[in-house]
């Protein structure tokens, strides 16, 4: 039987968070330098990361296949000492698929339904283990900091857009 899990929350430079460090821990095995704080995040040493994406939509600039190109991009256009820098996804990927079934089938929901409408996405499926057991999950890591020009608002931020 299936079971359903959903875990939203933010990456807030308010709380002492970075995009950088949260997108190299998502990513797993991942080094990256981030401009907005001067010092690297480093975290080769993270295990269970299946694999990881970056989804772009038509209108991104071709450098922002880059993670520590895109995610600098993100920290640099949201200057707030109070900035929402990113939103993170952690959704339980289900049994009764293969895991390559799970992971088509979670691209193309995020290009049908996000990418399509200017969403930035990263994303990394990954294992976890509680005792014999091995559970499937995936991060998703969004940003509306460089959404489409359509979907920000006259200040700047972020317009809620219908039907997402």
């Amino acid at each position: 039987m299936a079971l359903f899990h959903l875990s939203v929350t933010q990456t807030k430079r308010s709380a002492g968070q970075s995009a950088i460090a949260s997108a190299a821990y998502r990513a797993g095995g991942e080094r990256l330098y981030s401009e907005y704080y001067g010092e690297y995040s480093d975290y080769t040493r993270k295990g269970g990361v299946i694999c990881s994406d970056i989804l772009l939509p038509s209108h991104a600039p071709p450098e922002y296949a880059d993670r520590q190109t895109l995610w600098n991009a993100v920290e640099k256009a949201e200057r707030g000492k109070n900035a929402q820098l990113a939103y993170s996804f952690d959704i339980a990927l289900q049994n009764e698929f293969s895991l390559e079934e799970n992971i088509a089938l979670a691209r193309q929901f995020l290009l049908e339904n996000f990418v399509s409408r200017g969403a930035w996405w990263l994303t990394s499926p990954y294992t976890s283990q509680t005792g014999r057991t091995v559970a499937y999950q995936i991060h998703i890591f969004m940003c509306f900091a460089l959404s489409a020009p359509s979907s920000r608002t006259a200040n700047g931020g972020a317009k809620a857009t219908p039907g997402v």
